[in-house]
């Protein structure tokens, strides 16, 4: 089976194997926060942790505003400019 996942004949979830994505929160206060999901797919994960949030602490406000795979590289000068840019 591995060996299909290799070739991308078989998914990695169909196989057994889960992805980890890592989400940005905001927090009510306006400050971010990373919260890691462990799900089937990464496309799915922004809308299965906002569902678990909103469960967790009804009308909290906290806000998953994107999330990414846990293998995928990101600029962090753009994630500091995006911090800056944040109003308070």
């Amino acid at each position: 089976m591995l060996g299909l996942c290799l070739l991308g004949l078989l998914s990695p979830a169909l196989a057994g194997e889960r992805e980890v994505a890592k989400c940005a929160v905001r927090q009510a206060d306006g400050t971010l926060r990373i919260r890691w999901i462990e799900i089937d797919e990464v496309r799915e994960a922004q809308r299965a942790l906002q569902r678990f949030l909103d469960q967790e602490a009804p009308g909290e406000g906290r806000q998953v505003e994107r999330c990414i795979g846990a293998r995928e590289i990101f600029s962090s000068a753009q994630a500091r400019a995006a911090e800056r840019s944040t109003p308070r």
